[in-house]
């Protein structure tokens, strides 16, 4: 009996044993494969970062190199890696970083961006599209919407130092005087004793009357009509029809239509129902990207803001209010961005012309109004008023929705500070898609 019951406890004892040496090898087997899993997940991390690291650094090539932007071939692919972008990554490699440019205006790019990013043997593609705005285009010198429920306006003895770029209607009165090209989408009407020193290009009609006066040629798609004493040096063409009442031209005048001379001096020929084709375009106006600044800031202020003195500005600054500047000197190269107004009063210079640059992206109203012979320099935006009044100067650049200057306010063009802006700081970016591949 005793014998019986010490076989049946072997029995149970290798039973149990065999039990505990396949749940050991089962979960010796299954701790491996959770190992591996662990493994390829963390390696397939690694390999994705690398290939998103692809994507951020094509895209900030794109925003800094806003040339290089424009000078890739429509539909055509470049692969970046290894000429612009190193290969090694992160103890990985980026396989290539592709991009095509899709699509191109003028105010945007569209580009197509694939990034391969390997992490030991394992390999993850993704693929992006953007769009690209172009940098704030501060090389125009002065640039104004002027739409119609709120048209820009010259008056009192302004003056203007700078091609003029305007997308809707505008009036030039009471003295003004602009010594550069003018190009206007819109009419344009030139009147008081205003003044061109230069040519005139518009897109509709131009009427010049009561002693204005153009220096150099005027073409215009519509309608061009001088009379009281309106004077025009160079020569008219014109696509519409020409009518002259008591005026004076110096050069030849040119129509696809008729032309109407009352009692006007002609200096050269007089040529009608011609065929021209003087249509131009000038691009939208530029959008300003507040949330994208905000994120992006160096430097972020809660609330509105006064500043004077010595101001030692460097990077991006956004803030969440308005801003007032009492006059003063700044050093250094920044852009400074407002979610409300702006208002400079009293002098605001820079140290060195050479190297200093001072931007202001605002999205309210900005006003230059300091009321004695104060001179402000910096690069100016505003989707709403800029207002430049009682003799003030700004010297810069000036985009602005609706523009008012008046009394004996000058503006100055100066390329110089507009070098000295990084593009990059201006360029506008949109993520249209984003997927792995």
């Amino acid at each position: 009996m005793l014998c019986n019951q010490k076989g049946y406890a072997l029995i149970i004892v290798l039973v149990m044993t065999i039990v505990l040496f396949f749940t050991g090898s089962a979960a010796l087997t299954m701790g491996s494969s959770v190992r591996k899993t662990a493994v390829l997940e963390t390696d397939q991390k690694k390999a994705y970062y690398i290939a998103e690291a692809g994507i951020e650094k094509a895209i900030e090539k794109a925003r800094q190199e806003s040339i290089w932007v424009e000078s890739l071939v429509l539909n055509t692919e470049y692969n970046l890696v290894p000429d612009v972008i190193p290969a090694e990554y992160a103890d990985g490699n980026l396989v290539h970083v592709k991009v095509r440019k899709e699509f191109f205006n003028d105010s945007k790019t569209t580009l197509n961006i694939e990034s391969k990013g390997r992490y030991r043997d394992v390999y993850r593609q993704i693929r992006v599209k953007v769009d690209l705005g172009k940098p704030m285009p501060f090389y125009r010198g002065l640039w104004t919407e002027s739409p119609p429920d709120a048209p820009s306006s010259f008056k009192n003895n302004s003056v203007i130092h700078s091609d003029v770029f305007v997308n809707g209607d505008i009036d030039f009165d009471q003295n003004c005087t602009m010594t550069e090209d003018i190009w206007v989408g819109g009419n344009v009407t030139i009147y008081n004793n205003a003044v061109n020193t230069k040519n005139l290009y518009s897109g509709r009609a131009v009427n010049i009357k009561e002693n204005g006066q153009v220096s150099g040629n005027i073409q215009a798609v519509g309608d061009v009509t001088l009379y009281n004493n309106a004077a025009v040096d160079g020569e008219i063409r014109s696509m519409g029809n020409v009518t002259l009442n008591k005026a004076y031209v110096g050069g030849d005048v040119w129509a696809n239509g008729s032309v109407f001379n009352d009692k006007s001096d002609v200096g050269g020929n007089i040529y009608t129902y011609q065929s021209m084709d003087l249509r131009f375009t000038i691009p939208p106006f530029p959008e300003l990207d507040l949330d994208w600044y905000s994120k992006n800031a160096d430097y972020y202020y809660f609330g509105s803001q006064t500043w004077s003195g010595d101001l030692n500005l460097n990077g991006l600054y956004y803030i969440e209010g308005d801003l007032t500047i009492k006059g003063g000197t700044y050093s250094g190269v920044a852009t400074v961005v407002v979610s409300g107004t702006v208002s400079i009063n009293g002098n605001l210079d820079c140290t060195d012309i050479e190297q200093d640059d001072l931007c202001i992206l605002s999205a309210g109203n900005v006003t230059l109004d300091n009321k004695k012979k104060d001179r402000v320099r910096a690069l100016i935006y505003s989707p709403a008023t800029v207002t430049i009044d009682n003799n003030t100067t700004l010297c810069g650049s000036l985009i602005a929705r609706t523009l008012k200057q008046n009394n004996n306010a000058e503006f100055y063009f100066e390329p110089k500070m507009e070098n000295n802006q990084p593009d990059w700081v201006t360029t506008s970016l949109k993520i249209l898609s984003w997927e792995e591949i």
